[in-house]
């Protein structure tokens, strides 16, 4: 049986479902034709709140948008697809590489939330570095990149630094044609 694994990694902000809907579509069709049984789609589940006095979640976040892709597309394609979501780990412990971090030029430490509540304020990096490293390994990543955010600029860094090509896709405001 041949993989295919792709990790997808955005912005918590990127709103272009059609993009994400392309973008997926295209990886399973090179998928197939590279001749693979199956197609693992991992990211990082970072989804946003719902909103207030509903039930629904936006239309936004990369991890979300891919994750409804799955939902709704998942079924319909010629190979079988998986979906690995991987939540980051934010109240776990920190790890040994915490201590000696600095995140724009300050040093990393826990630090107290929502009341009583420790965090690790590294725990993104943490599970970006995991998705990378997870067997099977990417066989490459999609990101899907808007207003430099960090978090998936260091999922990109981190791909690379492991030698898995890297798809960057540009961001385009709803309603913007290509």
């Amino acid at each position: 049986m041949t993989t295919v694994v792709v990790l997808a990694t955005g912005s918590r902000f990127w709103d272009d479902v059609w993009s994400i809907k392309h973008e997926l579509d295209r990886a399973v069709a090179e998928a197939v034709a590279a001749g693979a049984d199956e197609f693992v789609l991992r990211h990082g589940a970072c989804y946003p709140p719902y909103v207030k006095g509903t039930r629904r979640r936006p239309h936004r976040s990369a991890d979300w948008l891919a994750h409804l892709w799955f939902e709704r597309f998942g079924a319909a394609q010629p190979i079988s697809i998986i979906e690995q979501a991987r939540p980051a780990d934010w109240e776990g412990p920190c790890r040994p590489a915490c201590n000696q971090a600095t995140h724009r030029g300050r040093n990393i430490n826990h630090r107290r939330t929502r009341g009583t509540t420790m965090i690790c304020p590294m725990a993104g990096h943490h599970r970006n570095r995991d998705m990378v490293l997870e067997d099977p390994r990417p066989n490459y990543g999609i990101a899907f990149q808007r207003d430099n955010s960090t978090g998936t600029g260091n999922c990109i860094k981190t791909m690379r630094e492991f030698s898995i090509p890297v798809r960057e896709v540009p961001y385009r405001p709803q309603g913007e044609k290509s």
